[in-house]
């Protein structure tokens, strides 16, 4: 059986990426040869065989094209079982909108940013062509992976014609070895003591890249509300221009910017709420690595998250972070959830394994529909 896989850049940080090499390692130990069409590889394991996809890069939206055209010339030429895109591109038998809905995303923005910013962006010529490139992928896909109900309403909202039965709804997984409850109290203990924290001081986890759309800035002004709390802000961001809003709120003294950690469920297991506050996000790992490490989250209705959050038994979910009395409400609920098992509970079963066996099924139905 041969999987082409499709991911314009194929590196070895990232959500996404993340995502595709942990699939492509499990479909191996399953005797699949699996193929890889990039423009960019970063190494990895040798049984996957790489097919280079040319790709112009003068321009985002050149990069956009051009790299869709190739894949979709690519695969008129070359044959495989089945194709599974993470990118917005034409031909593949399977999509995964890893990245949620583009128009959906625009929408967010102009929520934060300025009539001006929205109106050069609406106008870009890189933003035309992906919203075009979307569509053609969506219309023409015959089958679409939501990675979460969030973006199922999505696509569904921006293309009321996709036949809702071609959705299949296929959650991110946790490896259970490494996201799990146990050990809570050695790691709070440990990570407390690592960041100079007071027995009676909470700790909130912000973690993840991009700061602005992660929710950071709304994040820092509602530290206002919590001078009983410290919140650590993990990602690869340049923190210093944040250092700086921390200390014209007033709150630098109970904020930490640390670099990402290889072992950063020790943090999600010491953290009393983790805060998932994004603008946008189809469905972010952080969310349910936390739940799965037993930490409650807070999260935004616009992030895929909030489709496993009960209100005040595993957390609590504001409309919009920029909504900062809702968003300090839903941090002090989350706060009041007691932190362990029963929050783990929440997000039993959704493994990297159960994963690729329904994306594997998924692909398996392709086939079979196409012989």
């Amino acid at each position: 059986m041969d999987i082409a896989f499709v991911k314009q850049k194929s590196v070895a940080f990232g959500g996404g990426e993340g995502y595709l090499q942990g699939l492509m390692q499990r479909c191996l130990e399953k005797g699949v040869n699996v193929h890889l069409l990039t423009a960019k590889w970063s190494g990895g394991d040798d049984r996957i065989q790489i097919h280079p996809i040319p790709m112009k890069k003068h321009t985002r939206k050149a990069r956009a094209v051009s790299f869709a055209a190739a894949v979709q010339d690519y695969l008129k030429k070359n044959k495989f079982d089945a194709v599974l895109s993470l990118e917005r591109t034409v031909g593949q038998d399977v999509w995964r909108g890893g990245e949620g809905v583009h128009r959906v995303w625009l929408n967010m923005r102009a929520k934060y940013e300025s009539p001006l910013k929205t109106w050069l962006v609406e106008n870009s010529s890189f933003q035309k062509a992906v919203l075009k490139i979307e569509e053609e992928c969506i219309r023409t896909t015959p089958r679409l992976i939501a990675n979460s109900d969030m973006v199922k309403r999505d696509i569904l909202s921006v293309f009321p014609n996709v036949d809702p039965a071609k959705i299949s709804v296929i959650y991110n997984g946790v490896d259970p070895a490494r996201f799990n409850p146990q050990h809570r109290e050695r790691d709070r203990a440990a990570v407390r003591e690592q960041l100079g924290m007071r027995d009676a001081e909470k700790l909130l986890l912000l973690a993840g890249s991009g700061f602005r759309r992660k929710g950071v800035f709304e994040s820092l002004q509602v530290m206002r509300e919590f001078p009983a709390c410290r919140l650590v802000i993990m990602g690869r961001d340049d923190a210093r221009p944040w250092k700086k809003t921390a200390a014209a709120l007033g709150v630098s003294d109970r904020v930490v910017f640390h670099p990402p950690q290889q072992d950063v469920a020790a943090f999600y297991r010491a953290a009393d709420t983790a805060l998932v506050p994004s603008w946008y996000d189809p469905f972010p790992n952080v969310g349910i690595e936390a739940l799965a490490c037993g930490t409650p989250v807070v999260t935004t209705k616009s992030s895929g998250t909030c489709d496993l959050i009960r209100e005040g038994e595993n957390g609590a979910v504001v409309d919009i972070p920029s909504n900062l009395p809702g968003y300090a409400a839903a941090v002090q609920t989350a706060l009041a959830v007691p932190a362990g098992e029963a929050v783990a509970a929440s997000a039993a079963g959704m493994t990297q394994a159960k994963n690729t066996a329904e994306t594997m099924r998924l692909l398996m139905n392709v086939m079979e529909v196409s012989e």
